[in-house]
């Protein structure tokens, strides 16, 4: 008898943690794409993926989709402000070749 309420009692411990670990901490809340610039916005990261997945289509390397990728991507991080820098070249296990 006693074990069998040892078998229950940590069930109830079990549950009751998990209930507390998923329902205990309240997600953030996805800002705006007018939020401020300093703080990360779920909008602005839509609306970036939005622009750059735009052709839904797949860009293997050396194509040109893959250019047209390349392209919406350089296009993105300027109007974010940022400068973009293209490296060529071709590489394996980090040795030139």
């Amino acid at each position: 008898m006693m074990a069998g309420l040892r078998v229950w009692l940590l069930g109830l411990v079990a549950v009751g943690t998990w209930f507390l670990s998923v329902y205990a901490t309240p997600l953030p809340i996805p800002l705006r794409p007018d939020a401020p610039v300093s703080e990360f916005s779920a909008g602005r990261a839509e609306d970036s993926l939005t622009r750059l997945l735009a052709a839904q289509k797949p860009h293997p390397a050396g194509t040109v989709e893959n250019d047209a990728m390349h392209a919406r991507l350089m296009a993105e991080l300027a109007r974010q402000g940022i400068e973009g820098q293209t490296l060529s070249g071709m590489r394996c296990f980090g040795r030139a070749g």
